[in-house]
Order: structure tokens, then sequence, then C-alpha cells
């Protein structure tokens, strides 16, 4: 009522505040206009600066140290084969966060080393991203070596979530369509990405990403492996 006093917690959530800026808080009436006897009005500052970055983490939020995934174990075929893989585990979640003040970025996988990449076991190798053949990946083609074989990976069936605080939300935020490899056309493929309408200050989370790989026929027994990196970018 008139003459007394009132006090309220007030909860703030980013909602693509400036870094490094000062901002007032003052009462309003319900008309809009602005109440002129104050003396004192709340203030605060946001952050200096804020960061985009991916990882991979455990369950309880920590980063793996050295993640990985593996595909079904095939006996050496003498046709071309295909194995799967998943990529992004309950113990092996791919993690995005933005706290910059950009809403807008993009995940995406490629091989460590580059387009010239095999997959290797010792002195034997193939191909990741050769697409020759009926199926695609099973014959050698034009590139720049003599091997076979391509990846293909299908984020969009995947599971994803938004974490922090309970104004986060999938808004905004996409899974990447299935792509394959294609040396020197399809170098990266994208399994993440946000536009301008997805919120900042939050972390999502992908897991269930399908990875699948054409193995050429005839391909000697091993355990063979590949470096694979996470880059996210603003945009």
């Amino acid at each position: 009522s008139v003459g007394e006093d009132g006090l309220w917690d007030i909860s703030l959530v980013g909602n693509g505040a400036a870094a490094n800026t000062t901002y007032c808080f003052r009462m309003i009436t319900s008309n809009n206009t602005p109440l002129t006897t104050h003396t004192v009005y709340p203030e605060l500052t946001t952050s200096p600066s804020g960061s985009l970055n991916g990882d991979i983490v455990d369950g309880s939020g920590s980063s793996v140290p050295s993640p990985s995934f593996g595909f079904s174990s095939i006996t050496a075929p003498f046709l071309c084969t295909t194995t799967t893989a998943t990529l992004g585990t309950a113990s092996q979640i791919i993690r995005v966060k933005n706290t910059t003040d950009t809403p807008g970025w993009s995940l995406s996988l490629a091989a460590t080393s580059g387009s010239t990449s095999l997959w290797s076991s010792g002195i034997q190798a193939y191909d990741y991203n050769d697409a020759s053949g009926a199926p695609a990946g099973c014959t050698d083609g034009g590139d720049g070596d003599s091997m076979a074989g391509q990846m293909t990976v299908n984020a969009s069936g995947g599971t994803l979530a938004a974490r922090n605080v309970n104004a986060c939300t999938t808004t905004g935020i996409s899974k990447g369509a299935s792509a394959a490899f294609s040396e020197g056309i399809v170098n990266a493929i994208t399994i993440m990405s946000a536009s301008g309408s997805a919120n900042t200050g939050c972390f999502w989370d992908l897991t269930n990403v399908a990875v699948s790989q054409a193995v050429p026929g005839g391909q000697k027994s091993g355990s063979y492996s590949m470096n694979m990196t996470l880059t996210v970018v603003a945009l």
C-alpha cells in the first residue's frame, strides 16, 4: 500500500547483454511512466568477456582426457562392407558452451591431419573420404591415394538437450544432416549448429550421432585408427 516498504527478489538471465557493461534498473508504473523520486538505482556489471567452446565430457560434466569412439568389429571382408559406430554416449557427451554475445555457432567434425588422412593399422590402411564406387566408398577413385573407403556422419537422429538454467532451450539449435566425407569437397561435417535465435549463456549436449564406414573388400584384418577433431566457430 501507499507509504509502505516492499522487498522483491529478482532473478536475472543473460539474454544477449553486452560484455563488460554496466546496467541500471528502475521501477516504472503500469503505464510505463518512470518513478522520479529514486535517489539510488541498483546496478550490475556483466563479465568482461565470454567464451565459445566445444568439449567431450563425462556424465558429471568433466572433460574426457582422451575421448574415442569405436566401430563394430567385422571379419576381414571379401566384399566391401559397412561398419557402424556411435559418436556421443552417456560417458562421452558432445558439449558446446556459449557465454559470448553472439548466439550463432557451428560445430563440425574433421580428420585431425587433414583430407589426406587414412585409417591405419601399422602399414595397412584404407580411406575415409573416397566417394567412388557403388555403394560409395567401395572403389578407389581419383584422389591422391590408391585406397577406397568412405565415412558418413548423421547427427539428425541424435539426442539434443539444453543445460545450465531453466531459461536455456534448444530453440535455434539444429542437428546436422547426414553427410559423407569426400576429399577436397566435404572435408568437415557439421554435426550441430546455432542460429541467431539461440540462447547465450547456455550449453547444449549431443549424443547418439550415427557414424558408418565403408570398408573396401579384401582389406586385411587389424585394429585401425584415425584421429578426428571437433571444432566450434562463431557465425
